[in-house]
């Protein structure tokens, strides 16, 4: 006849080695001992309670279950009262501070010839504190559910030269990352939840700073994601969402160009572009995904080599094992896409879709260009707000001679679209890769024409996706890339 334990004391078993020599302070009915020594976890148990009728009752059990041969047991109160032959001590169904009692009460412990094996009930975090703090080293730690409760198991060591746990890490220690399950999971965000509770109701500095530790720790983001399970599958149908593909240009390419659907994604980098420099700093900063605006593969090519940047980009890729997505045209044209982002961040008023090319699902309009409109002031002034609020180092301009009230915005390489500004009752066009016949023929027709570059013109889509897919994707870790730049300069 054999004895089953609860998860809990189980999982306290499951950390114990083959034939050690066991104390289990607090025994209450014995269960634990019995298990081990039946299971051949124990070559011996000290059983020890500070109540009689609990010690009583182990007797009993003992008895019961044929291993009394193998078992001692004392009345005492922690540690203090038993013998020392043993090899691990646990102490399992009790608080903080109860434990911190017992090894308080127990200095002799402070030795590698022993571990210990920790189940607390409460206030885990200060537990962790006092261990670390007074030269206890956690080497292993696992979650286990018992009924709706998770609880945590210690196994710990005498190690005084380790470093001391951080206030994040009294929360969630390092040794719990060892083995990721969807246990650990839940008590991250179980304590997360809970220091927000701490740290909103009760403004507590310590919950605050290690809050803001587990919030932003670049390991606890990827076990998120990696729990998450979100594929480039996953993304992709998300950015067709955001920009449809039946919004893109009949000579576009859109969609993921490099990569393998069912590929898990723990990290995305976001650009404008998928350059060298960017696939470099994908896998610098350990990158699964990198989202862009412009395409990687725009036309067809013949060969993948080292002799062309594409090429060497789609290599980098693929040894790498780097996915690469961009929207392109269709998030031109999409609404919330660039050229609404463009208008936002010149301050345009009463923002409308010039010739909308149809509507979305939730009956928006869609198309191209956007305009809208501004106090009216001198072109001057408000080529100040263009070249200051999108970051250009300098504007190539035609003065049309009109004051700037309406303005039209085509981000990128739009400026063949100045007619449709026009018939829109636009004094004003803002867009990039103006050519120079382009500029007299705007001139003669009475619009003031800026060339903003085409990076100043987009770049503002990237911060936009990468919100987007953060709200989306909590679980994943979005950057931005810092890497990459106009390549333009003026002289």
């Amino acid at each position: 006849m054999t004895i089953s334990l609860s998860p809990r004391l189980a999982c306290c078993a499951s950390h114990l080695c083959n034939g050690q020599r066991v104390a289990d302070i607090g025994c209450d009915h014995g269960y634990l001992g019995i298990y081990l020594l039946q299971h051949g976890y124990a070559s011996s148990v000290i059983a020890a309670d500070v109540n009689e009728e609990p010690l009583q009752s182990a007797m009993r059990n003992a008895e019961k279950y044929g291993v009394r041969d193998k078992m001692r047991f004392y009345l005492s109160d922690g540690a203090r009262n038993i013998p020392r032959d043993f090899d691990a001590l646990v102490c399992a169904g009790m608080g903080a501070d109860t434990i911190i009692h017992i090894l308080e009460d127990a200095p002799w412990l402070k030795t590698e010839q022993y571990n210990l094996i920790l189940q607390c009930q409460s206030k885990t975090p200060t537990l962790r504190k006092y261990l670390s703090d007074n030269g206890w080293h956690i080497v292993e730690e696992t979650i286990v559910e018992d009924g709706k409760f998770l609880y945590p198991v210690m196994c710990v060591y005498w190690r005084p030269h380790e470093p001391r746990l951080t206030p994040g890490q009294c929360y969630i220690s390092p040794a719990m990352l060892n083995s990721i399950n969807t246990n650990i999971w839940e008590y991250y965000q179980r304590t997360v939840e809970g220091l927000r509770l701490a740290v909103k109701h009760k403004n507590d500095p310590d919950k605050a700073a290690a809050l803001s530790e587990l919030e932003n720790d670049p390991k606890l983001q990827h076990i998120r994601a990696v729990l998450a399970m979100i594929t480039v599958n996953d993304v992709l149908n998300f950015l067709n969402t955001v920009a449809p593909p039946s919004m893109k240009m009949d000579w576009d390419n859109v969609g993921l160009l490099c990569g393998d659907k069912d590929t898990p994604v723990t990290k995305i980098l976001v650009a404008l572009d998928p350059f060298e420099a960017v696939i470099d700093e994908a896998q610098y900063e350990g990158a699964d995904l990198i989202v862009t605006h412009h395409p990687l593969i725009f036309q067809a090519i013949k060969s993948v080599t080292e002799d062309t940047e594409v090429g060497r980009c789609i290599r980098k890729l693929c040894y790498f094992r780097i996915s690469a997505i961009n929207a392109h045209t269709n998030l031109d044209c999409a609404p919330g896409g660039v050229n609404d982002r463009l208008a936002q961040a010149l301050g345009l008023n009463r923002i409308e879709v010039i010739d909308p090319m149809g509507t979305d699902e939730q009956g928006q309009p869609w198309g191209l260009l956007r305009m809208g409109e501004v106090a009216e002031q001198p072109l001057c002034e408000f080529m100040e707000v263009v070249k200051s609020n999108l970051g250009c180092e300098g504007l190539r301009y035609v003065d049309g001679g009109k004051p700037v009230r309406k303005v039209a915005v085509g981000g990128g390489a739009c400026a063949g679209e100045m007619m449709a500004a026009l018939r829109a009752g636009c004094d004003t066009f803002v867009t990039a890769d103006v050519k120079y016949n382009q500029f007299w023929d705007a001139q003669a027709m009475g619009l003031n024409l800026i060339d903003a570059g085409h990076f100043a013109t987009e770049n503002p889509i990237v911060s936009v996706l990468a919100e987007k897919l953060k709200a989306q994707f909590p679980d994943l870790e979005v950057v931005i890339s810092e890497k990459h730049h106009d390549c333009m300069k003026f002289y």
